[in-house]
Parts: C-alpha cells; structure tokens; sequence
C-alpha cells in the first residue's frame, strides 16, 4: 500500500487507509442542460474530521524523553498537514496516564480543554490557538516536568475514562474518526483485564474502521537516559485491534524523534474528483487554440454557513480550484471528459458541495 514516505510511516499502513474510506463513493454526475448550460450540484468528497487524543506518561520515567516526545507529536501534526489531503477538521488533546487527573484533558493557557483546528473554504483555518499546532501540543503534553503523576501509569484505563469524561464535553464528535496515541515509558499498570478496556475503547466508534490505537512505547534501549522496557498489557491491547493499530519504540537507538512514530492518519489522492464525473455533454471552448477544451463555468464552492467562488486551474491558481480534463479511460461521451475539484492538499470542510454552471456547446 502506498505511503506517505519515511517522516509518515512508522506506525503502519492501516493508518494510510483508515480515514479514506469514510467517503461514500458519488453517483455520475447528472447534468441538467438548460439554454445551453451545463448545471452541476454535487458533494464533495471529503476526509472525515478527526479527534486526535494523546494519553502521556506523567511519570519520572518519561522526564529523560520529554524533549523527544514533544518532537514526535509536532512531527506528527506537520505530517497531516503536508499529507495530500491536508490537516482534517482537528480536535486535538492530552490527557495523563496518573489516574489522579481522572481522565480530564490538560487545560491550555486559555483554559480550554482541547485544541481545534477546521478548514475554511477559502483555504484559511479556524483555529483555536495562536502559532503552530504542532509545537503547542507537544508542549502541552511535556507540561509539568513530567515528574509528578504516579506510578504506575493507567494509560488505557485513563484513556477509557477520558472519551467519557464529562470535563471533556465537545472533544469527541460523533461523525468524526478517533485515534488515541499512549505514550508511555512503562507498561500499563491498570487495573482489571486488557480485554475490558479494549471494549470500552470499541464501543466508542462501532464503524470499526473509524478508531485507530498507537502506542510509543517500551523497545530497545538508547543510552543510560532510557532503558529497555517490555510492555506485554500495550501489547495485548494492540492486538486486539488488528489493522487498525500499530507499536513504534519510545525509546529507538538511532532514530530521529522527528522521523519516527508519526503516522500518516489519511491517504488520499492530489485530486479529489467528484466520484464518476464524466461531463455528459459538449461545453463550449474559449479557446479552441490550447490543448483541450478551456470551458466557460462559473463555480461555487458551498457549505451551510459560508460559500466562495473558485477560478478555473489556469497557471499560477492556488488550489481550490477546478478544471475540465481529459479521462478517456471512463468517460465516453462528449469529449471524454470530466469535472474536478482540485484540492491539491487543503482539506475542505465536511459538507462542501460544488456548484457550477457551464456553458455548453
């Protein structure tokens, strides 16, 4: 299965795949010709929104590879937003493995319990933090010196009670893709069976394919500042998740904290086009001269709250865009041609839908 390259595959491929199957492949555009236009009104594929939580080591054990660990998590946010897809709609916490903190989400500065982060239509964010992602929840997960949570951690047990924490309404969200990241220096130290807390973890998204567990953890030793330590109840948890989880070593000999352990979460392609999207009629050419047929559409991009105007991909356009190409290989009417939208990696809002007009021959 392709990948991401190496800053984005060492938690496996089921992480490159999870989130692409959420769209529903679309019906064949039906165009409605009226006075010798073209009219197009179709959703958008689009990649779901996700909920990122990472469940940290507070531990003394975890102080020697704090600095790492914020690495690791800023890695990881820069891979999603230079994905081909782009950063999804994000919410994004931490919460503690010391069963202390009862599952609450660290608060930010602002007192919030979560980071989040959508897209706008116009290619700008609607974030709830100042400066980079990245860099402020791998703070927020290092906070506190790592040195006052108690031994042992209880990673699943807290990650558990965190999807169901009342302190942390509106951070999971029903239609949104859940991926928990534990990482920890030890094993867990939770009480009762692994199989009770892996339940638990799967009620909270019955689409199988919409949770994903990672675990940085344990493995091979890197120098006296972190040793060798066997994980046996992550593991269990892990398997109990096959294809949908994946182990990277907390402690890597030789591994860059910044190439390692970061997930690709979503795969998809440059060009989102809108599922079988043959044009079924011939458009009108401005420019007969150029190669293909240079239409004539006026085209919105919509969701409830907000719409924009979106030129066609000459040279120099920044994406969003979109664009009349040739696909022989599908499309047998016309001109064998198609209408796309074209990403070209900036994430879209969930329900977006395109509408164009188009002048046809």
């Amino acid at each position: 299965m392709p990948h991401l390259g190496s800053a984005v595959s060492a938690l496996g491929p089921v992480w490159l795949a999870c989130a692409a199957c959420a769209a529903e492949p679309a019906a064949p555009l039906a165009p409605v010709l009226a006075s010798q236009t073209l009219h197009i009104d179709r959703a958008v594929p689009s990649r779901p929104a996700l909920d990122l939580l990472f469940v940290v080591d507070s531990s003394p054990a975890i102080a020697p590879r704090s600095a790492a660990v914020a690495a690791r998590i800023a890695a990881l946010v820069t891979a999603l937003d230079r994905s081909p897809g782009g950063l999804p709609d994000l919410h994004a916490g931490v919460v503690t493995g010391d069963p202390a903190d009862d599952g609450v989400l660290r608060a930010l500065p602002d007192g919030a319990r979560f980071v989040r982060s959508a897209p706008r239509l116009d290619g700008s964010r609607d974030q709830s933090i100042d400066g980079a992602l990245g860099d402020a929840l791998g703070a927020l997960a290092t906070s506190g010196g790592a040195d006052a949570g108690a031994t042992p951690q209880q990673p699943l047990a807290m990650a558990a009670r965190a999807l169901g924490q009342p302190a942390n309404a509106g951070f999971v969200r029903d239609a949104a893709a859940l991926a928990i990241v534990v990482i920890s220096a030890g094993d867990d130290g939770s009480p009762g069976a692994v199989d009770g807390y892996a339940g638990a973890l799967a009620e909270a998204r019955p689409d199988a394919t919409q949770l994903m567990i990672a675990a940085w953890a344990g493995g091979a030793a890197n120098g006296p500042a972190c040793a060798a330590v066997a994980t046996p109840r992550l593991d269990q948890l892990l398997a109990r998740f096959p294809d949908r989880s994946s182990a990277t070593p907390l402690c890597d000999a030789g591994a860059d904290a910044t190439d390692t352990a970061t997930p690709a979460l979503i795969e998809q392609t440059d060009q989102v086009a809108l599922g079988a999207p043959c044009v079924e009629v011939a458009l009108a050419d401005r420019d007969p001269a150029r190669d293909g047929t240079q239409a004539e559409c006026a085209v919105t991009l919509a969701t409830p709250d907000d719409a924009v105007v979106i030129p066609a991909c000459d040279a120099g356009r920044r994406a969003p865009c979109w664009a009349v190409t040739p696909y022989p290989s599908a499309c047998m009417a016309a001109h064998h041609e198609r209408f796309d939208v074209v990403h070209d990696g900036l994430a879209l809002p969930s329900a977006t839908r395109v509408i164009a007009d188009c002048i046809a021959e």
